[in-house]
């Protein structure tokens, strides 16, 4: 089945369909090769809903799949970078803004702080809570699964 998504993602025109099966292919990644594949996915695709759903599944695994990213880190933060500043679509810069706060190492805060002065209010908005949410974890030593878990076991009312 994996075979044929990935004939489907490099050949299919509609992109709802692109779309409809990258979340399916989500539950078949078990290899470095199609975090790659993914990350060409975001890189590569005409349609932005196709790219911004890349960026999804690239955290989904850091998220539920960590050990596939170990070796990849590096190129996945890359890329979304490239895309957080660069794409034509704000849905897809917030998508990778938000990626990079679960996926994102100390040497792309500053590229966070940055991006939470952008011109845009999402996008403004999307940094400055990836900001704070790479920021946490990588001070707390937290995985992006662990975060939420985190927080809320930490959590006191401020005076």
């Amino acid at each position: 089945m994996k075979d044929k998504i990935t004939t489907i993602l490099k050949r299919e025109r509609d992109p709802s369909v692109r779309f409809e099966v990258l979340e399916k292919f989500y539950s078949l990644v078990d290899c470095e090769d199609d975090v790659r594949f993914i990350i060409n996915v975001l890189q590569s695709d005409v349609d932005p809903c196709v790219r911004h759903e890349a960026a999804a599944q690239l955290f989904r695994i850091e998220e539920k799949k960590p050990d596939l990213m170990v070796n990849l880190k590096g190129q996945t933060i890359t890329a979304l970078l490239d895309k957080a500043f660069n794409d034509e679509s704000i849905v897809v810069r917030h998508e990778s803004i938000e990626a990079l706060g679960y996926i994102g190492d100390e040497h792309s805060l500053p590229s966070l702080e940055q991006l939470s002065r952008d011109s845009n209010l999402d996008i403004r908005s999307t940094a400055e809570i990836a900001f704070h949410t790479a920021e946490r974890r990588i001070k707390d030593g937290v995985s992006a699964s662990d975060l939420t878990a985190h927080i809320i076991e930490n959590w006191t009312p401020e005076s």
